[in-house]
């Protein structure tokens, strides 16, 4: 469990500990205003944040020289009794503060402080809790079901990867596709600590071009390109705790790169179109015969990238109808579907309220800004400091994704 700072709020608490708040302009996300002198924390708010985080925010205290927060699962207990989740004394008000890596369904009670001259002053105690599973849903090889409030901060989960592509994860773990040692590795997002879950290097050990990835909560779906029984493509199913893998569709398929679920069918595409395969039977159903290079579900449709476009795909007839941005068209401009344009993207997540599009110019793998595409309005925004060219996943508070650019890293986007 960690906290994440906002850098906006840095800059705004460092400029009132310095005794500038005569200054024009007004606070952040409950930094207080400016001009406003504060003796005492008055207000702490604790908000869900998805099935593992909450998210605290205070007003600033005036000449303050640190902040700590505690927490614990019981109600009115003493800041000796409690977790002190900030380590060290926070020498800024830097909030709103985000604690991750909590437990979905748990009701956490927070007490924030404030020293001046070398005392420690206690605010009322508050509390928030986070999301059940039940509210969130597997989907898509992501957890969606709660709408991302991000702040644009990256930081690095892991690297040393030698050609990562595809990401997805069941809600604790990230599993990714190493093409460069030919493997399924599985990363705990906490630690960062990499472990190869299926293959060592050689086609012979049933991976030979591992490409997308997917799970329904229960096993994962993988992609080898170069697999199945005339080497052509095929699926393998695999438990995500043991590694055990049993091929899901051995043929059918001819290159296929992409994957995903809805928890009932999976749908893949491969150079002739997308195939739907029934998880229970493996039955197959041709869904279009258009390739495409990535995809992902909400559930109600399909979203898959062509060209420079998003496109929308019927999960029943196939339909396909234009989304966001032109296909033959490549840009950076923000707008509503066809009016917004977008630059090679690459791969797609959803958290159930919006698409994550990652992109890339062609060179090296060099990224370009993340856009997010509203998925009831097809409004594209940009996700200005955030650089993507590779898979994206979401946990259901954070964006993960991974990039290929110098040595192969995965991110994490809160």
């Amino acid at each position: 469990m960690k906290l994440i700072k906002n850098g906006a709020g840095v800059l705004l608490c460092m400029a009132l500990l310095q005794g500038c708040g005569s200054g024009a302009g007004s606070g952040g996300n409950g930094g207080g205003n400016a001009g406003t002198s504060n003796s005492s924390i008055k207000s702490v708010t604790a908000t869900q944040n998805g099935s593992s985080g909450i998210t605290l925010n205070w007003d600033a205290v005036t000449g303050a020289t640190g902040y700590n927060i505690y927490r614990a699962t019981t109600a009115n207990q003493a800041l000796a009794a409690m977790t002190k989740v900030t380590g060290s004394s926070i020498t800024n008000n830097s909030v709103p503060y985000y604690d991750t890596g909590l437990t979905p369904a748990t009701t956490y009670y927070y007490k924030v402080t404030w020293i001046t001259n070398n005392t420690e002053n206690t605010a009322p105690e508050t509390s928030a809790t986070t999301a059940t599973r039940s509210t969130l849903k597997q989907m898509g090889g992501s957890i969606q079901g709660n709408p991302l409030t991000l702040t644009n901060k990256v930081s690095l989960v892991a690297s040393g990867y030698s050609n990562p592509s595809h990401i997805t994860t069941d809600g604790t773990t990230v599993y990714l596709t190493d093409q460069g040692t030919r493997s399924v590795l599985k990363v705990d997002p906490v630690t960062g600590i990499s472990t190869v879950l299926l293959g060592n290097g050689t086609c012979a050990a049933a991976l030979c071009n591992p490409r997308g990835i997917t799970t329904d909560g229960t096993s994962l779906y993988v992609v080898d390109q170069n697999g199945g029984t005339l080497g052509q493509g095929g699926i393998y199913k695999i438990d995500p705790t043991t590694g055990t893998s049993t091929t899901f569709v051995g043929s059918g398929l001819y290159l296929p790169t992409v994957i995903t679920t809805d928890g009932v069918n999976i749908y893949v595409g491969d150079f002739y179109g997308i195939k739907k395969y029934d998880i229970a039977t493996a039955t197959q159903v041709t869904l279009t015969t258009t390739s495409v290079t990535d995809m992902t579900t909400d559930g109600n449709y399909l979203y898959t990238i062509k060209g420079h476009a998003i496109q929308r795909v019927d999960m029943v007839s196939g339909a396909i109808s234009l989304f966001a941005g032109t296909v033959n068209t490549s840009g950076q401009k923000d707008g509503v579907g066809g009016l917004a344009t977008l630059s090679n993207p690459q791969y797609l997540a959803s958290d159930g309220s919006s698409l994550y599009v990652s992109q890339w110019i062609g060179v090296g793998f060099s990224s370009l800004p993340m856009r997010k595409i509203d998925i009831a309005t097809a409004t594209v925004t940009t996700i200005s400091s955030v650089t993507s060219a590779l898979g994206v996943t979401t946990d259901g508070t954070r964006i993960f994704n991974v990039n290929n650019a110098g040595s192969g890293v995965l991110n994490k986007l809160e």
